[in-house]
């Protein structure tokens, strides 16, 4: 082979070579709307209005108009006779007076209740979303704080070693800051793996196709939280969209009982002919049914009235769920931000000062190795769980957003 095409035959390999997926920039803020544009289900909320609206605009129609033929002085023979007469016309059916008014309510409301249902479902994704991002940032930055704490970690071995290579110390201080070395390790591999399995799950929430692999860009950060209990009720009895969707069907049932009711009175037709032989006449006709049926009209006015009652005890037991677990979510939120001051103001800040000075103690004998590593283990630990307490009070902000609207 000639040496002047080896440089050619490198490069191009290098060419043909996979390249590495670009991290691309992902904030909350964008996992959310993403979310909302391509997540199924609120696809399937969507679709689901368009149902409600169709269903709304067939209640406001009105009956269709008939168009008729009949016949009139037909013979019992055979032979047709000059007074046989075919008349054509129109027929109108005409409902009776507020049953209409009644059927477009109940469209109406079953619309508004849709449309209220894709903003629980909306409101849902969104918190799902929310916790599912903090969930993955807890697990990219638990990776993160592992890694910086095995550089801290070494550092604590060379000091053994040196220790160990001086005289000062036994080997066994050396091993067990080895084996101490090899845990953490371990827990590095499966906190990846658990960040990998939690950006899988915040990519399927998003709905769209994985365009990943993701760099996110929120952190967990503590903002505090200063309305009161009876501020946040407050609030969230007029915006919960299920509470709001309650009320709504509880109306459309009042409304379909009310429609059973009338379904007992009779509908009525016009009609207006023409017939074929006196063509400078005309014709009306006149006639209402007969809801003789008690079964059946008897079976619309049972169906609707537990209709009724059941959306009653809907709106009840929806607002008692609200409240419910407006407190529950608003107590979690205060004790995770309670948590967050204790490591953030004392816990870290005391670990730091005593880790750092056991360090300076152990490099000159005045501290045992077990006694450092157990300093070593304390500070990893309290690290760890201030990003637990973060992500418990991000979740819990998040929660609180949808309380009583995830079923």
């Amino acid at each position: 082979m000639p040496r002047k095409a080896i440089p050619f035959i490198l490069l191009w390999s290098v060419l043909l070579q996979p390249m590495a997926a670009e991290e691309k920039p992902l904030s909350i803020q964008e996992a959310v709307s993403a979310a909302l544009q391509n997540n199924p289900e609120i696809i399937g909320a969507r679709q689901a209005l368009e149902e409600a609206k169709g269903r709304r605009l067939q209640s406001e129609a009105r009956p269709e108009p008939h168009l008729g033929m009949s016949t009139e002085g037909i013979p019992f023979s055979l032979k047709t006779a000059d007074t046989t007469e075919i008349n054509l016309g129109l027929e109108q059916p005409i409902e009776f007076p507020g049953k209409r008014p009644l059927r477009v309510k109940i469209g109406r409301l079953g619309q508004d209740a849709a449309s209220l249902e894709l903003d629980r479902v909306q409101l849902s994704i969104t918190v799902r979303v929310k916790k599912a991002y903090w969930k993955a940032v807890l697990a990219d930055r638990t990776v993160a704080s592992l890694e910086t704490l095995a550089e801290l970690l070494e550092s604590i071995i060379e000091s053994s070693r040196i220790r160990y290579q001086a005289g000062a110390a036994a080997y066994r201080d050396v091993l067990r800051a080895r084996v101490e070395r090899a845990r953490l390790q371990n827990e590095t591999i499966q906190a990846r793996q658990e960040r990998e399995a939690v950006m899988a799950e915040l990519v399927l929430l998003l709905g769209a196709p994985a365009e990943g692999p993701f760099v996110l860009t929120s952190d967990l950060v503590f903002v505090p939280f200063d309305r009161t209990l009876d501020e946040v009720k407050e609030a969230a009895r007029t915006a919960s969209p299920s509470l709001r969707m309650a009320g709504l069907r509880s109306q459309q049932a009042e409304a379909a009982s009310a429609l059973a009711g009338k379904n007992r009175l009779p509908d009525f037709s016009l009609g207006l002919f023409f017939p074929s032989i006196r063509f400078n006449a005309w014709g009306i006709a006149f006639g209402f049914n007969l809801p003789l049926s008690r079964a059946r009209t008897e079976g619309e006015r049972l169906e609707a009235t537990a209709r009724q009652a059941a959306s009653a005890a809907a709106v009840k037991a929806r607002a008692n769920r609200l409240d419910m677990e407006l407190e529950t979510a608003y107590a979690a939120i205060r004790a995770a931000a309670d948590q967050v001051r204790l490591f953030e103001q004392e816990l870290l800040t005391e670990m730091e000062e005593e880790l750092r000075s056991g360090l300076n103690q152990y490099q000159y004998g005045k501290l045992e190795a077990y006694a450092l590593l157990d300093l070593y283990r304390t500070y990893a630990a309290a690290k760890l769980e201030r990003l637990k307490a973060l992500y418990l009070y991000q979740t819990g902000l998040a929660g609180l957003e949808a309380a009583g609207e995830e079923d």
